[in-house]
């Protein structure tokens, strides 16, 4: 990806629209940080200046977590290389496949 003109985006999918999917969900209820510095290394390793984080409407209650997390990450500038982007999932199994997103 490095050598593709910039700009460079990641997305990061937590939408789980597999029946029966939930392995997202505990990681994001307990580690999150792991989650994002995850997203934050691969945003690094390839230069992208923005990260969309995409995750299911229907988890509210980490919807409030990433948000502090994300804060957490912004006020220790540990995520000054990256623009951070968190959008609500759309409801429908097709709005998480990548093209969808993008």
């Amino acid at each position: 990806m490095r050598a593709e003109p910039s700009p460079r985006l990641r997305a990061v999918n937590t939408d789980e629209g597999e029946p029966g999917t939930f392995k997202d969900r505990h990681y994001l209820e307990t580690d999150p940080q792991r989650v994002l510095e995850g997203m934050l290394i691969a945003a690094w390793a390839v230069e992208a200046g923005s990260v969309y984080f995409y995750l299911r409407d229907e988890y509210p209650h980490i919807w409030a977590l990433m948000l502090v997390e994300i804060a957490a990450l912004r006020k220790a500038v540990l995520s000054a290389h990256t623009e951070i982007h968190l959008r609500r999932g759309a409801g429908a199994y097709i709005c998480g496949e990548e093209s969808a997103m993008i």
